[in-house]
């Protein structure tokens, strides 16, 4: 079991709750709210409920900590009271740190969404609220996710392209290297014939490695060169604008 209670300053005679909090020993969370706020050392010293705590002792304001009720489970219940107490506060147009109606909150905090929303009263309601907030958020990141793999999958095909490019274009160079061999083997067998359709074929090669950019115009024109020349069947220059 959980005591409920609250942190709260009388303001024109009429009590203004500023903090709700739950324990297991009131009297010693008593003691704790009145030293901690003091201790620059103690982890909560610049919260909002301990920060307010100071405000209020150095302009000779006592708060006092009361309980409210016994909770089971100090999540949705807790969550119960501190929505009642805020909306009240919001009512009575009082706000503490940053507008917020209860020094409870901060920034991002799902509460000031469930403030506006009064149709959510009940711990039930509010443990609804908190289910479907989640499974949109599980939903939001399941997307996001699935655009990130998308985006990483795009990245990997464009890399295995060229990949598939750079070997394509290794290939190219080891069928010449391995034609520019038979060429020679061909010749010191005197066989002219097959020497030539070997040469046309290395050719034919290095056009396309020109047409991939991965030879320049003087590099093919100096390797047609030096394996004799352009042959008669083909043009003396190639058209290709590189």
């Amino acid at each position: 079991m959980q005591t409920l209670y609250t942190l709260a300053f009388l303001a024109d005679n009429e009590p203004v709750v500023f903090y709700v909090g739950h324990t297991n020993d009131v009297e010693r969370r008593r003691r704790e709210h009145f030293k901690n706020p003091l201790n620059p050392e103690h982890a909560e010293y610049d919260t909002y409920k301990y920060r307010w705590c100071r405000d209020l002792l150095a302009a000779g304001i006592e708060y006092t900590l009361t309980p409210i009720l016994e909770i089971e489970t100090e999540d949705d219940s807790e969550y119960e009271w501190i929505l009642k107490f805020a909306r009240d506060n919001e009512q009575r147009g009082i706000e503490f740190y940053d507008g917020y109606p209860l020094t409870n909150m901060k920034a991002g905090d799902f509460l000031e969404d469930l403030i506006k929303d009064t149709s959510i009263v009940t711990a039930h309601q509010i443990r609804h609220w908190r289910a479907e907030r989640r499974a949109k958020e599980i939903r939001y990141e399941e997307d996001l996710g699935n655009a990130e793999q998308s985006a990483v999958a795009i990245e990997l095909i464009d890399m295995l392209k060229q990949q598939g490019h750079d070997l394509r274009v290794q290939g190219y160079k080891e069928e010449v290297k391995k034609l520019k061999k038979d060429i020679r083997e061909r010749e010191m067998l005197n066989s002219p014939e097959r020497a030539e359709f070997i040469k046309q074929q290395t050719i034919d090669l290095l056009k396309r490695e020109l047409l991939e950019k991965t030879i320049t115009w003087y590099e093919y024109d100096s390797e047609i060169k030096r394996m004799g020349g352009y042959p008669e069947w083909t043009e003396t220059k190639p058209q290709l604008k590189y």
